[in-house]
């Protein structure tokens, strides 16, 4: 389990977006407690992240999953130079693409302004 984690966290850090991609479901759901926000579907995704304002890098620090179908992820998140903590939890198919990812940050969030429309609030 822990390559497909990888492969995807290394493509996403690459800007590999055809990469990224091809390692999502296309039910694919990505969804942020904190901030209350959840986006539907692969070319929303890829738009949230090519949309993401600033300098951000992602290191995988460790990889726990739960047979072939759940990871959690523990990443170090490098925002405009600094580090941060994150947690991921991930789901996958049978083809081993990811059906949905539940991201934590060490603080909560208020929904920022002028999100574009194909991110929701629950």
């Amino acid at each position: 389990m822990a390559d497909p984690v990888r492969r995807y966290y290394t493509a996403l850090e690459a800007r590999a977006w055809d990469e990224v991609e091809s390692l999502l479901a296309p039910d694919f759901v990505y969804e942020l407690p904190q901030s209350h926000e959840r986006v539907h579907g692969v070319e929303n995704y890829l738009r949230f992240n090519q949309d993401y304002p600033g300098e951000w890098h992602l290191e995988v620090d460790r990889v726990i999953a739960d047979g072939d179908r759940e990871a959690a992820v523990q990443l170090t998140v490098t925002y405009e130079g600094e580090p941060m903590a994150n947690l991921s939890l991930l789901t996958f198919d049978d083809e081993q693409r990811i059906t949905r990812m539940v991201d934590f940050w060490p603080e909560p969030a208020e929904r920022p302004s002028g999100r574009p429309y194909y991110v929701e609030s629950d």
